[in-house]
Parts: structure tokens; sequence; C-alpha cells
């Protein structure tokens, strides 16, 4: 909140709907984190009735044209590229995800 205090139209608008975004985005983790990590029915039951609202909400805040690349976090860093495929196993014949267009780093 104090980030947008003294801000006033456009200005506060952008910032109010990058922020909300990225909060957005976070907790959109999050639920995938906890569904992943319960065997409670009750618990996964609401974070995947959950998931489809928050994705809804951010489409909706990124089609303001207030989130742009520059507001949203960096994606994460690829360390290693995973291990060769085991001797005789079928290798994927997918890209690497460092390959893909626009992958960037």
């Amino acid at each position: 909140m104090s980030e947008i205090t003294g801000k006033s139209g456009n200005d506060y608008d952008k910032t109010a709907v990058a922020r909300t975004r990225m909060a957005q985005g976070l907790l959109y983790t999050e639920l995938g984190a906890v569904r992943a990590a319960t065997r409670n029915a009750l618990v996964r039951r609401f974070a995947e009735q959950a998931q489809p609202l928050v994705n809804e909400q951010m489409r909706q805040l990124e089609a303001t044209g207030f989130v742009t690349g520059d507001t949203l976090p960096d994606p994460p860093a690829v360390d290693d590229p995973p291990p060769p495929a085991p001797p005789g196993s079928r290798a994927s014949t997918a890209p690497a995800a460092t390959a893909l267009p626009g992958a960037g780093g």
C-alpha cells in the first residue's frame, strides 16, 4: 500500500494492477503446491476450485494493458540441463527448455 499511496490516475492503476497480478501469480503457485502436497480431499478440492478463479483474475488484470513483461517476475534460472536418458530408454524428442524460442537466458 505504501507504494501506491500518493499516486493517482494511471500511475495508481498501473502500480495497483501490477502488484495485484504479481500477488495472484504467487497465490496460483501456492494453490498448486498445496494441492500437490496434501491427501486431504477437502483441501485438494478447494485448491482445484480456486486455481481457475485466480487464473481468470490474472487474465483480467493482464487485459487492462497495465501488465507488461517488465511488471512480471523473471523466469527461474536453469542451473543444469537434465541428465541424459538411461541407455535403452526412449529419449524425449522435445527440445530442451532453454532452447525454446523466447526462453532467453
